[in-house]
C-alpha cells in the first residue's frame, strides 16, 4: 500500500510537470496575440494606466473624460458614468502598445 501511494504521487507529479507551459511558450503566445492588457474592474483609472504602462491623461482624452477628478473611482463606475465599454478601454491600450 505504501509503494502504491508513492507511485501514485510520483505519477501525478510527473504529469503535472510535463504539462505545465514553459515561459518560452507564453512569450510566443503573447507575441502572436499582441499586447496583453491588464484589467480589473475594481482598479482606478490611475492603477489601470500604471499596470499597462500608459499615460492616464492619454486614457482620459481617448475616453472623453475631464482631465481632473475621479481618481479614486473604480473603472466599473467610470464605465457607467462616462458611457464607455471595457472593450474600448482595452482597445485604446492595445492600439497604443502595438503602435510603439
Amino acid at each position: 500500500m505504501k509503494y502504491f501511494f508513492i507511485t501514485l504521487m510520483l505519477s501525478v507529479l510527473f504529469t503535472a510537470c510535463s504539462t505545465a507551459p514553459t515561459p518560452a511558450t507564453d512569450e510566443k503566445q503573447q507575441s502572436e496575440t499582441g499586447y496583453v492588457v491588464v484589467l480589473d474592474t475594481a482598479m482606478t483609472l490611475a492603477e489601470f494606466a500604471k499596470a499597462n504602462q500608459i499615460g492616464e491623461p492619454y486614457l482620459r482624452q481617448q475616453l472623453g473624460m475631464p482631465t481632473r477628478g475621479g481618481s479614486t473611482i473604480p473603472l466599473y463606475q467610470l464605465k457607467r458614468n462616462f458611457k464607455f465599454t471595457f472593450e474600448k478601454l482595452t482597445g485604446i491600450v492595445e492600439k497604443a502598445k502595438n503602435r510603439k
